[in-house]
């Protein structure tokens, strides 16, 4: 395809209303073949968040023009509330009919691009004008509310009888869209990470506009006639692909396509990996071009089946086949706030060393039953088939795990006749029997062999323990549940089914045990008394008996998973074929700096040494990533004359770039080789990517980090440091005459911000300073220090004590009471205490805003407030005898606090043995980066006088 240059202008205009609005055009540089019209999705941008799509278009030929609506992204007003959603199609339709009225652009044709919430704008722009726009592309839109989660008329009566009190209240109750909405971890934390995107909870007259424009949409879709194309992913959460379904239905249009995409979530354009997003653009261009070219007409061959024009995709492959029936989920104006994905994947073929390989499979029978009049005997050939049909031929042993007391006797004997394995255990150890089985299997049969688990709790239960064993012994494995399969699980495997479609797979009844692929001899058996048996009957005696009732007391089986790899030391020494392999460092100097007076140049001596302590002595390549506009000259040229890489980043795009490096450096060096991360994010940012990559691939992994982590990563490591005592790590001297030679990198001095490279630290501050990089650097939101990233990890305290809600509600410098108590009434959702708080007079709560600004200045909570204005440290005394000795980050008029580099000291008396003299005290101490702590267990605060 040909590709057309472009030139990218920024404007900002005025609406009706007098408010500036923001907005953006990529126009060819020569005559485009047609206009696009963007319309973004609720609480998005144009400039940043659709930049992709503006580009794709703009070199595909087509002029692109966006506008923020008002009160998102750059736009004035409100943030993202929405007053009246009709405000926002007028501004849409005064802007681009503007643009289309000009003289270049009359005989042009005109397409409208809706993402989301963005697809009902371009609808009601249609319905606005219908003859105006030639076509419309729709994706993933909100049009339409599924009557299974439409709000009751009650509730929508409450909210209804409040919005003109109280609108711009953030009241209404989501979960996190973007986590649910982007399948692409780092294009996930990009989107996170850009101010411009608002990621709130909506306010309570935004969400009843959405609400009832969506209600109008739905009683309207029959008047809808322009040609329009529709685009959804099947594993949509966010907005139902069953809207879209409906739409196509109810259009009076003729020229209308639908393709739904298998696997693919709610973002298609901006969330998917880079492969499906390519596929979907490839569609929506190659559907614009049909309409544009010069042999084309706007008005396309009417279509009138909707199963011929539903097209499906997986990964690039085309097929006719329809969609399945989506679970109930819970929604508010058609954006789900939770549900599951029931997607299925592309399955991976057999790999020659696994076709003939033995396969194993775990089947709760609670969480996945028989269908009531399903054929027990057909379970086995269904599984079977499914292997089949990927290549797998070896034998297959099924064992179902449940309290079989409740099991029919016609289902126990259709499975044991085809020779499947029936154990006995309660249902609350069911998943405890299951895991220490499986370990088992695994110690008596080393790959290549597969594994399958049949269960709704892989993800809760099993992923984390079986993604660390994966990444140390890699089996084949492959997943089946019935509704409940979690986003973002770090367990990577070869293939997943729903239950329900997996027993309808195509397959042969097998008529006699002794024809099916089953080592296992017994067919029955109880764990708790080690009985085994081969009829149902001599079965359902021994279940009746008083031994059984008794020994199932008596042996009964612990219902908490006892983790294998919790019990895993670290700091393993080299292995052979990782000894002398070379190691890739990358390091995160934003939060594990180098500590002030500290000698740069010794970084890499000290990384080498500690290395070599375990037996690594392969070539080290070290890249450091931070904004280094901020980084001393002297800093750098130490780092630098060590051989270390130089990266500058900012915080919104540090990770991203990170992962995005180490993703390029895997492709061109396989293992054995070491990857090793310094950095406080990894755990937030990292570890389900980083952990699906070590399943798939055999790379030894480092850490470090500036805190030690409350709990085990689900990544597997072979050593691990704290950064300030790896920098303390023995180093000789003829090693820091050498290390420079030693480091392999090539691009000494790079901005991830522009991808590019310098030649000397000289052209790279060079480059820092020009405009270009300023300009790029624009196109990201504001610089600023990411402080929710490593407070998710460093704030762990308060949330497992069950304080984790007050940190996040805590007192800042230049809160009003007024805004605690609006943000306490929002976490609990509760609309009775909320009319409580609306009848308080107005000059009542200004009253007790002066009273407690007088608090805070004068009064006892002065010495607080003192230590976070000048950033003081307190000498703070506890209930339980100790003492804290840090900076008072934020706190509120109870005195919880979030404490800074906290200095923790106590005293203990050693125990010693009967008879033994009493042990003299001793004076403990440890260091905390960060706490939160509870008021209720301060007895007094001083200030430090210095």
């Amino acid at each position: 395809m040909m590709k057309f240059k472009f030139e990218y202008e920024e404007e900002y205009i005025k609406n009706s209303r007098g408010v500036e609005l923001f907005a953006c055009r990529w126009v060819p540089s020569s005559s485009p073949r047609a206009l696009v019209f963007l319309c973004h999705g609720y609480g998005m941008e144009c400039s940043s968040f659709m930049r992709e799509c503006g580009i794709r278009l703009a070199s595909a030929g087509y002029a692109v023009f966006g506008m923020d609506y008002e009160g998102h992204g750059r736009s004035k007003g409100a943030r993202c509330y929405i007053k009246k959603f009709s405000n926002i199609v007028n501004d849409c339709y005064d802007y681009y009919t503007t643009i289309s009225a000009q003289e270049e652009y009359k005989e042009k044709g005109r397409f409208l691009y809706g993402e989301s919430m963005g697809g009902a704008v371009a609808l009601l722009l249609h319905k606005k004008d219908p003859s105006f726009w030639n076509g419309a592309l729709l994706v993933a839109p909100m049009c339409k509310i599924s009557e299974k989660v439409k709000p009751h008329p009650v509730v929508i009566n409450l909210l209804t009888r409040v919005e003109d009190i109280i609108p711009k209240w953030k009241i209404v109750p989501t979960k996190d869209v973007i986590d649910a909405a982007f399948k692409d971890p780092i294009k996930r934390e990009e989107i996170r990470n850009n101010k411009l995107i608002y990621q709130d909870k909506p306010r309570l007259k935004t969400a009843l506009e959405m609400l009832r424009t969506s209600m109008d949409l739905e009683d309207t879709l029959h008047e809808i006639t322009l040609p329009f194309f529709v685009l959804h992913g099947e594993a949509d959460i966010v907005t139902d692909p069953e809207i879209s379904k409906a739409l196509f239905e109810k259009a009076s249009t003729h020229d209308k396509t639908i393709k739904l995409y298998p696997g693919m979530w709610h973002g298609l354009t901006s969330g998917e990996p880079d492969a499906n997003v390519d596929l979907v653009f490839a569609d929506i261009v190659n559907w614009l071009d049909a309409r544009t070219g010069d042999s084309a007409s706007l008005t396309v061959t009417p279509i009138h089946d909707f199963t011929s024009n539903v097209q499906k995709v997986v990964d690039g492959v085309s097929n006719g086949q329809g969609k399945s029936k989506r679970p109930q989920a819970s929604l508010l104006c058609g954006l789900n706030g939770g549900g599951r994905r029931l997607a299925e994947r592309m399955y991976k073929k057999a790999k020659p060393e696994y076709a003939t390989a033995k396969i194993a499979v775990w089947w709760d029978m609670k969480c996945c039953p028989i269908p009531e009049g399903y054929d027990a005997r057909l379970v086995r050939p269904s599984i079977e088939a499914a292997f089949n049909e990927l290549g797998y031929s070896g034998p297959v042993s099924i064992t179902g795990y449940g309290d079989q007391r409740q099991t029919p006797c016609h289902i126990l004997r259709g499975l044991s006749s085809t020779g499947v394995a029936v154990a006995q255990i309660k249902s609350e150890s069911t998943c405890s029997l299951m895991y220490s089985n499986m370990l088992e299997w695994r110690d008596h049969n080393p790959p290549p062999a597969t594994m399958m688990l049949i269960s709704d709790d892989w993800q809760d239960v099993f992923s984390w323990d079986l993604a660390r064993l994966q990444q140390h012994t890699k089996y084949n494995l492959f997943l089946s549940y019935s509704t409940k399969s979690n986003i973002g699980s770090a367990l990577e495997p070869c293939g997943k089914w729903i239950w329900t479609k997996l027993l309808a797979t195509k397959r042969e009844l097998v008529q006699d045990k002794k024809c099916c692929s089953c080592e296992l001899s017994a067919m029955f058996y109880c764990k708790s008394c080690s009985y085994q048996g081969q009829s149902v009957e001599g079965f359902r005696k021994h279940l009746s008996t008083r031994k059984h009732a008794v020994r199932e007391v008596t042996n009964r089986i612990h219902p908490e998973l006892d983790y294998l790899t919790r019990t895993w030391a670290k700091d393993y020494p080299a292995k052979p074929e990782y000894a002398t392999a070379q190691i890739a460092v990358w390091w995160d100097m934003m939060y594990c700096p180098i500590p002030e007076g500290y000698d740069a140049r010794q970084v890499r001596p000290s990384l080498e040494a500690a290395f070599k302590k375990l037996g690594y002595s392969g070539p080290v390549s070290i890249t450091a990533y931070g904004d280094h506009n901020k980084t001393p000259d002297y800093i750098l040229r130490e780092l630098s004359s060590t051989g270390v890489g130089l990266a500058h980043s900012i915080p919104e795009v540090i990770y991203s770039r990170m992962f995005r490096n180490l993703s390029e450096w895997k492709d061109s060096n396989p293992p054995p080789a070491t990857i090793m991360l310094i950095s406080d994010a990894v755990e937030v940012m990292f570890s389900g990517a980083l952990a699906r990559l070590l399943q798939e691939t055999k790379y030894n992994l480092f850490l470090a980090y500036s805190y030690r982590p409350y709990k085990m990563s689900v990544l597997l490591t072979s050593a691990e440091w704290l950064w300030e005592s790896l920098l303390l790590a023995e180093t000789r001297r003829h090693v820091l005459g050498k290390c420079s030679e030693r480091g392999e990198s090539t691009k000494m001095f790079s901005c991830t911000v522009c991808i590019c490279d310098c030649k000397s630290l000289e052209d790279l501050r060079t480059h820092l300073s020009s405009e270009d990089h300023a300009v790029l650097e624009r196109h990201y939101p504001e610089t600023e220090v990411l402080a929710n990233l490593p407070e998710r990890k460093r704030m762990r305290k308060a949330y497992r004590t069950g304080f984790g809600h007050l940190h996040n509600q805590l007192h800042l410098f230049g809160k009003r009471k007024r805004d605690l108590a609006l943000a306490a009434s929002t976490v609990s959702e509760n609309f009775i205490e909320l009319q409580v708080n609306m009848s308080k007079p107005m000059e009542e709560d200004t009253n007790q805003g002066k009273t407690e600004e007088e608090e805070f200045n004068t009064g006892p909570l002065s010495v607080l407030m003192m230590s976070v204005k000048n950033n003081t440290q307190v000498l703070i005394n506890c209930r339980n005898n100790r003492k804290l000795l840090g900076r008072v980050r934020a706190f509120d008029r109870h005195c919880n606090m979030v404490l800074e580099n906290v200095r923790e000291m106590w005293t203990e008396v050693p125990k010693t043995g009967k008879g033994k003299k009493k042990a003299l005290p001793v004076n403990r101490d440890r260091f905390i980066s960060k706490m939160f702590l509870r008021g209720d267990s301060v007895i007094i605060v001083l200030r430090n006088p210095k």
